[in-house]
């Protein structure tokens, strides 16, 4: 069984939906039974529960399940704390870093942000724990343009900033293999790794509280994957519905934010079809493309423009229907 955790923090009830593009996009290019572990915490609602549910149910291919991990009971220790010091970061952010504890009984998983799709066989990426047997992560660097790291050279003679991070060695934590019976055997002497990324916040104030943390914390212990297991999409890729890449749209331009022309935008909104969200794909979309927040005005007018003469034509059409009719 393949174990894979996504993390929802959700008060306005909305990112729900794109956990469930990241379950039909696993499922649909997966033949092996998957196992999805959703850590959420009081602002799942009863409804998008039983949506991601649905996702699951309709796209899983048998021998798979969907379990809810409420995550309540370990972040009351930190929760508090995390607010003070991270305060523009969601609990959520925090939710992978108890995965050892909210998962004893599994030894390693997947981590995915809900901001990714997936399009290759997630096997192939679970393949990849057999040769981290030593190593209690793995995951991918964000700076391709620097060597790849000599996994030879002793720890204490590379050479990290203020923030305990290397040059070259930085990963991106929005996909992760973590291997989590390594982790829990930590768990003696350092404690959990959500009170310890917490600690490190409040010594350090990092830019990102639980991935510098990680890359910190890890600068030895991680094992680095291809890029294409977490590759930001750009217009260049052409076919990317033939790439079996995974996509995260880890910046600010996120496909329900803004229309940016990137095929692999288009991946997200064609697994949204394949969710009980899919009657949201057109008022989203059109809203993504007259967000004020990436346009500028005379694109944003324009746009309104566009739609605005796309509705009449609608209206002309009934009317005409009905006149026919008569």
């Amino acid at each position: 069984m393949i174990h894979i955790a996504l993390a929802i923090h959700d008060p306005n009830g909305t990112y729900a939906r794109h956990a469930g593009v990241v379950i039909a996009s696993v499922l649909r290019n997966t033949e092996n039974p998957v196992c999805f572990h959703i850590l959420h915490d009081e602002t799942m609602t009863a409804e998008n529960r039983g949506k991601l549910e649905e996702v699951f149910t309709v796209n899983d291919h048998g021998g798979g399940e969907i379990c809810f991990e409420d995550m309540a009971r370990y972040v009351e220790c930190w929760a508090a704390k995390f607010d003070t010091v991270c305060g523009r970061f969601t609990r959520g952010a925090m939710f992978r870093l108890c995965l050892p504890e909210a998962l004893h009984d599994v030894d390693y998983v997947i981590y995915l942000d809900c901001d990714v799709v997936v399009n290759l066989d997630i096997s192939v990426l679970w393949n990849e724990r057999i040769n981290m047997s030593d190593k209690a992560l793995a995951g991918v660097r964000e700076d391709f343009s620097s060597p790849e790291p000599d996994m030879s050279e002793p720890c204490e003679s590379i050479k990290t900033d203020k923030y305990g991070i290397a040059d070259g060695r930085y990963i991106n934590s929005g996909v992760l293999i973590m291997n989590l019976e390594r982790l829990r055997s930590e768990y003696a002497c350092k404690g959990s790794l959500a009170k310890r990324a917490v600690a490190y916040a409040e010594r350090c104030s990092p830019a990102y509280p639980d991935q510098d943390f990680l890359n910190a914390e890890y600068l030895c212990d991680i094992l680095y994957l291809s890029r294409r297991y977490n590759e930001v999409p750009v217009e260049d890729y052409k076919d990317v519905f033939h790439n079996e890449h995974i996509w995260h749209f880890f910046s600010k331009g996120k496909p329900w934010n803004v229309v940016r022309g990137s095929n692999a935008d288009m991946l997200y909104w064609q697994n949204l079809m394949h969710t009980p969200w899919r009657g949201e794909l057109v008022e989203s979309f059109y809203n993504a493309a007259v967000n004020g927040q990436y346009y500028h005005r005379h694109s944003r007018e324009c746009i309104d423009r566009l739609a605005r003469q796309l509705v009449e034509n609608i209206k002309n059409i009934k009317r005409t229907f009905k006149s026919n009719k008569r």
